[in-house]
């Protein structure tokens, strides 16, 4: 998926921030290695409509980090931004999570499972939100097009959008959580029916499954 995301009911992540601005950071130290990868990041993401140039007084720091294997085998790194600062003056909705024991006990249910991994830069950003999300790395200063993962209430709009187009299948199969929407059923039939089905749902909703970190009939 490239460029900014179609408009969609629960995509826009609006925040607000209700005490004084952040101070701003400084990069943090990367090896050559991930300077390469940081600089080749940004002209991408450019290129591909999801950040663009800022003038905010906001100014979160980036960093480069190992990412876990998706199933090629080849080492991947991503750029990730530290909101730690700008989060605890923000203000965001709220959605409680079911409880961890909740999810095993429906879990534990089931004899085949398995899980839809969603990428990143799939959410539109409000556009009263996206100067807040002015983050500093080695080309300048850029804010995100399309809604950061880390960003307070990420989740809650992220699960808000999955509820929307899952609701047939919650609790009835499929539990949507964090970034995932893990599925279960006592046969094999019933689960191919229900991945495939839940993986249709999610194409129309502001996810799309990442393919190479789903994992399927475990």
């Amino acid at each position: 998926m490239f460029g900014i995301p179609p408009k969609r009911p629960h995509d826009n992540h609006i925040l607000r921030v209700h005490r004084k601005l952040p101070a701003k950071s400084a990069i943090y130290r990367m090896t050559p290695e991930q300077l390469n990868f940081h600089k080749q990041e940004i002209a991408t993401l450019s290129a591909n409509g999801r950040i663009r140039p800022a003038y905010s007084p906001l100014c979160a720091p980036t960093i480069v980090v190992d990412e876990r294997d998706d199933g090629s085998g080849r080492q991947n790194m991503r750029i990730t931004v530290n909101f730690q600062t700008l989060n605890a003056l923000a203000i965001a909705r709220d959605s409680p999570f079911p409880p961890i024991q909740t999810i095993l006990e429906m879990l534990g249910g089931g004899e085949y499972f398995s899980a839809l991994e969603a990428g990143f830069h799939q959410i539109r950003m409000a556009k009263e939100g996206r100067g807040k999300t002015a983050s500093r790395f080695i080309m300048g200063l850029f804010e995100s097009l399309v809604m950061p993962f880390g960003l307070i209430g990420a989740p809650v709009t992220f699960q808000a959008g999955v509820n929307a187009y899952l609701k047939p299948f919650l609790r009835q199969g499929a539990i949507r959580y964090l970034a995932g929407v893990p599925t279960y059923c006592q046969d094999l039939a019933s689960h191919a029916t229900l991945s495939a089905a839940s993986a249709e749902y999610l194409s129309q909703a502001p996810v799309l499954p990442k393919v190479l970190q789903c994992k399927f009939a475990m």
